[in-house]
């Protein structure tokens, strides 16, 4: 993808086409099916399969690197062994990594905004799922002055 595309691009949301041409050019990866992950304006994020446990709360923003700030500290999180699935204990914090990120090419562009659903099952299931961005300093969101500061972890 070239930067004169970007230029091309109104503000707002990515087309099908737009997300797929981000896909094809590498500046999303580790997209496992594309036909399945990459809707309408939208991409799928799964899961990475690592589960690590918050021993102090919940997790927030810092706009900083959360393997090296967060998940390696062992006084704020405790690695769950793998499994094929996990059962979450009531009023805990987890932290899941994300299977997608973004390349090179993305971090170091500077032109898309992102803006992430945060998806809640409290009435049902009393779970909230938040993205948190490496290098972000806010919840579901993502911005050309920060993403440079980030790695393209979820």
């Amino acid at each position: 993808m070239n930067s004169s595309l970007l230029k091309k691009w109104i503000p707002g949301v990515l087309s099908n086409s737009q997300v797929r041409q981000l896909y094809h050019a590498g500046w999303i990866e580790k997209i496992v099916d594309p036909k399945a992950q990459l809707g309408y304006s939208a991409l799928d994020l799964t899961l990475a399969g690592d589960c690590y446990q918050m021993l102090q709360g919940s997790v927030k923003p810092c706009g900083e690197d959360y393997n090296q700030v967060v998940l390696q500290n062992r006084r704020l999180a405790r690695r769950m062994p793998k499994r094929e699935a996990y059962v979450l204990q009531p009023k805990q914090t987890y932290l899941f990594p994300i299977q997608q990120r973004f390349g090179h090419q993305f971090l170091r562009s500077q032109a898309l905004y992102g803006q992430a659903t945060a998806k809640s099952s409290v009435g049902r299931m009393d779970v909230l799922a938040r993205l948190i961005v490496d290098g972000m300093a806010s919840y579901e969101e993502f911005t050309p002055e920060q993403v440079e500061k980030g790695n393209g972890r979820m």
